[in-house]
């Protein structure tokens, strides 16, 4: 949906996340991302 990976990851209980925020803490581009 976002575009910058197809790669999501499993954080939770019906939790998801993109593999680049994974990696990197935020989308790379967008500093103000909250983290949950």
């Amino acid at each position: 949906p976002y575009g910058t990976s197809t790669v999501w990851n499993r954080i939770g209980t019906n939790r998801w996340v993109s593999d680049a925020y994974v990696l990197t803490g935020h989308s790379g581009y967008i500093p103000g991302v909250p983290r949950c």
